[in-house]
């Protein structure tokens, strides 16, 4: 491998683990607002959320970085910089930069499967905790206001509220 190409790859294994650092930060991020959710501490969601936009700006700027790095590598290879995949530019590399290239490739997946996992996971935490406080707020609503009925003489009347806690619950 000629310097050039030998630079080029340190430049990009550089920027691949420094993507994998800021994958693994959002997966921190992610269980940290797992137990945020599960404590309902709406002050650490605002945290955890803020966080994770400072996380996502990071690895767009990476992202930007690997790209142009790719860019340089498929000039370098004489490939179509649209055509070159991690797959693609494991192919084109031997032994040692080979190897470290599916690893990087490997730790990668394997972090946004777990990313998108918890994703998940906070996402149906977060909208099984929205569906009972709302249960909680419609059930309160209804003791607030009773369901009105009609007298006899046509006239619509207020029931009383005394006894609803133990009538809905027994």
């Amino acid at each position: 491998m000629d310097e050039n190409l030998n630079r080029l790859f340190a430049t990009l294994t550089s920027a691949l683990n420094h993507e994998l650092e800021l994958y693994d930060e959002m997966e921190r991020v992610l269980r940290s607002e797992r137990e945020a959710i599960v404590g309902s501490s709406v002050g650490e969601l605002v945290t955890s959320n803020r966080t994770k936009e400072e996380i996502l700006l990071r690895l767009e700027a990476v992202d930007r970085s690997r790209r142009d790095i790719l860019r340089h590598i498929a000039l370098h290879l004489n490939t179509p910089p649209q055509g070159l995949t991690m797959t693609h530019l494991v192919s084109r590399f031997q032994g040692a930069e080979r190897e470290r290239l599916r690893g990087l490739q490997e730790e990668l997946r394997l972090a946004a499967v777990r990313i998108r996992t918890l994703n998940h996971e906070n996402r149906r935490l977060a909208e099984t905790a929205l569906a009972y406080a709302r249960g909680w707020m419609n059930y309160f609503q209804s003791l607030l206001c009773p369901e009105a009925g009609y007298q006899e003489n046509g006239r619509i009347q207020n029931r009383p509220v005394n006894g609803k806690l133990i009538s809905r619950r027994g």
